[in-house]
């Protein structure tokens, strides 16, 4: 599963990629991925970011490998201002 949600001026965000835990570790994640951003590239969308917590090198690993790049770290990311629930962070 993945969640994007489009932002202003052609970007969206990537909010969430799950995959069944029986299935992590076999490139699921980064084809289902790769295929959503093939996806919003031909509908015209020109920027996409990812947020996530770099409490651990995992997720920033998958999204580095899907052609992601840290751009900035930003506080308190997973606020209540962002859509995200209280207490996700």
């Amino acid at each position: 599963m993945i969640l994007a949600i489009p932002e202003a001026e052609g970007t969206v965000e990537v909010k969430a990629v799950a995959v069944d835990a029986s299935l992590q570790g076999q490139g699921v994640g980064t084809r289902l991925l790769l295929a959503v951003l093939e996806q919003l590239r031909a509908g015209g969308v020109r920027r996409v970011f990812v947020g996530t917590s770099s409490s651990g090198i995992g997720q920033l690993a998958f999204y580095q490998k899907a052609g992601f790049r840290l751009w900035k770290i930003e506080r308190n990311f997973f606020s209540s201002q962002r859509g995200y629930p209280e207490g996700i962070a």
